[in-house]
């Protein structure tokens, strides 16, 4: 029901949020999910599920942005501090941006423009300062096309097919876990850096927050042990707990 409401607003016949925008359906576990399947499928699917719970680091993107040619490079950076998805990306025109955020107008799934996917993603997000040098340089390298979009094929001068760029210039020289673990990526290092969750919902463009904390900001044992530790200090200090 969610991808049906999706393309009723991408299509223009429905107004308003996704109604099963938070909906989640249930699932096999991954032994199920592999039984039955070839070893080729088998590690397909297994790499789609490391996929699903990957959230680059920092140090990931920099590697990126050290290694990979353009356009590749400027379409990860945008990615990466910004967390537009697949679809928002390839719906870019140097329109949306006015030199100091970029809003989504549109976005290209299935090789259709439609709609942003609700309301909320169609506010502004702030472009940081390196962020700004990138696309600056990026493009006086790839000017404008005539229908202005930002990351286009050089033949045809339409939007570019991510899927293609991924496997042809990014997953040879990185690894790459899709384009959605940028997100993830986002959500979960500004949650590292003590951004209040509300500010990263913002952020992200979510409706509703439970989306942003359910499922773009990915639990850290490092974190969660230091702040147990934490706790047992408050606790043995300021109240006098004792063993």
């Amino acid at each position: 029901m969610r991808g049906v409401f999706t393309w009723a607003i991408s299509d223009g016949s429905y107004v308003g949020n996704n109604p099963f925008e938070n909906t989640k359906a249930g699932g096999r576990k991954v032994a199920g999910e592999l039984s039955g399947l070839s070893e080729g499928e088998k590690i397909r699917r297994a790499k789609t599920l490391e996929s699903n719970k990957h959230a680059y680091s920092l140090l990931e993107v920099a590697e990126m942005l050290d290694k990979l040619p353009e356009p590749a490079r400027t379409v990860c950076a945008v990615a990466a501090f910004t967390g537009f998805t697949r679809s928002e990306l390839m719906g870019l025109k140097w329109s949306d941006y006015d030199g100091k955020e970029i809003s989504i107008q549109r976005k290209i799934w299935g090789g259709k423009e439609g709609a942003p996917k609700t309301e909320a993603r169609g506010a502004g997000v702030y472009v940081v300062p390196l962020l700004k040098a990138i696309l600056k340089n990026y493009r006086k390298a790839y000017p404008a096309g005539k229908d202005g979009w930002m990351f286009r094929g050089e033949k045809f001068l339409r939007p570019i097919n991510l899927d293609n760029l991924s496997r042809r210039d990014i997953s040879k020289k990185v690894s790459f876990y899709g384009w959605q673990a940028f997100r993830r990526g986002l959500g979960t290092r500004l949650n590292e850096a003590g951004v209040d969750a509300k500010e990263i919902q913002s952020i992200l463009r979510h409706a509703d927050i439970s989306t942003t904390m359910g499922f773009y900001i990915l639990p850290d044992q490092k974190r969660a042990k230091a702040g147990l530790r934490k706790l047992e200090q408050v606790a043995r200090r300021k109240y006098g707990v004792k063993v």
